[in-house]
């Protein structure tokens, strides 16, 4: 069987052509897979290849690539919506400079619904990056579905919007 990887379309990664796949120093000729434990390549955990756990690629978790969890968007996970999002509060600086705009949050969600990891990809300053943080800790979401049509967790960019009426 052909090697594959599971992970975002346009992952490319080189296959060498060889017979016997894995540590090519293992004392026996069984396509080892090296240290770890599953069914992957290299010392993780799983059927992945690398250092993770998982089916991913990398040192990711589940079906990631690289650091982390798949993200909204990618094929076969679905979008997260939130459920309980109460609004987030202006700064008393912002709201004396009358200023507004969107905090653009990088949120993972879990397969229950809770924000975690929260940080702010693009924030607007006077205090309010912090009040979206604060708010969004709150939040309850409807998680993303996964390929296997249960819910997992994944990152999500959330915004929060500041707006004087």
């Amino acid at each position: 069987m052909t090697p594959a990887l599971l992970g975002p379309p346009g992952l490319k990664i080189d296959s060498p052509n060889m017979n016997n796949w894995g540590d090519p120093l293992s004392s026996v000729l069984n396509d080892s897979a090296g240290p770890g434990s599953g069914n992957g390549i290299g010392s993780g955990h799983g059927n992945g290849i690398g250092n993770g756990i998982g089916d991913g690629f990398g040192h990711g978790l589940r079906w990631g690539v690289g650091d982390g969890l798949p993200s909204v968007g990618q094929p076969g996970y679905s979008d997260v919506a939130c459920e309980y999002c109460p609004p987030a509060q202006f700064s008393e600086e912002a709201v004396k400079a009358r200023y507004e705009g969107v905090v653009f949050l990088s949120v993972i969600v879990t397969a229950d619904g809770r924000p975690i990891d929260i940080h702010v990809s693009k924030g607007l300053g006077m205090s309010l990056d912090e009040k979206a943080v604060e708010a969004v800790r709150k939040w309850r979401f409807r998680p993303s579905l996964g390929p296997d049509g249960k819910p997992t967790a994944v990152r999500a960019t959330i915004e929060v919007q500041f707006h004087l009426y």
